[in-house]
């Protein structure tokens, strides 16, 4: 893992936040998509046909923050838009801070996520990491076992599926996982939390749902124009 590898980056939001130990708060269809995922530095990187000038966004989550999925059900749509059209690349920075040391729902979803973004497969991993997301309290404690029925559900591979079952997808991602978060302190210090977003060099807090306050406003407008 290289810190700070990317091109400049900084549009900034963060909710969950830890300080040392302490959590102090929480405070498609691809017919003719080109767009294409793998893992690459420990992120799972999304991009289609990207134009020469498309940002390239930073976004560094954890699968047991609640502030996480609110996101993920702002942006998710306009998200895929803007990667289908090259008008962005993201990089998912998964991490799993919110466990505090432990093998919780952080990280299993999260080696989940990337062993099945390694494969290759678009489709199933963006349909993962929605589910994952928008079903996060109901998929709260499920096992191994569990998340390897959904992936058998999505169509991934056999030997996935076999790794995430028997656990050996956790020794192979987990320390990645902890790296994300290393980095993302040294970019913000104690303070460090999810969610985080960075975009060539321009910081942004994201904004709250004009419409409806305790929902997140969706970023990628503001981000593709």
């Amino acid at each position: 893992m290289t810190l700070l590898r990317r091109t400049p980056a900084a549009l900034l939001l963060s909710f969950c936040l830890v300080a040392g130990a302490a959590l102090t708060g929480c405070s498609a269809d691809s017919d003719g998509s080109t767009l294409s995922v793998a893992v690459e530095d420990g992120d799972i990187v999304l991009a289609g046909d990207v134009a020469d000038e498309a940002p390239v966004v930073d976004l560094y989550e954890d699968y047991s923050c609640h502030f996480c999925a609110d996101l993920v059900e702002a942006d998710r749509v306009s998200l895929k838009d803007a990667l289908d059209g090259g008008r962005l690349t993201v990089r998912f920075n998964t991490v799993n801070f919110l466990d505090r040391g432990e093998d919780g729902h952080s990280t299993l979803a999260g080696v989940v996520a990337l062993a099945i973004a390694d494969t290759g497969d678009t489709d199933a991993f963006w349909a993962y990491h929605d589910r994952a997301f928008l079903d996060r309290a109901d998929i709260t404690g499920w096992t191994l076992d569990d998340f390897a029925g959904l992936a058998e559900e999505l169509g991934v591979d056999e030997g996935t599926v076999d790794a995430i079952r028997d656990g050996s997808v956790v020794e192979t991602w987990q320390p990645l996982l902890e790296a994300n978060f290393a980095e993302l302190q040294d970019l913000e210090g104690s303070l460090a939390g999810t969610p985080a977003i960075y975009v060539d060099g321009e910081k942004l807090q994201v904004k709250k749902d004009a419409d409806d306050p305790t929902k997140l406003a969706d970023w990628v407008p503001e981000v593709v124009g």
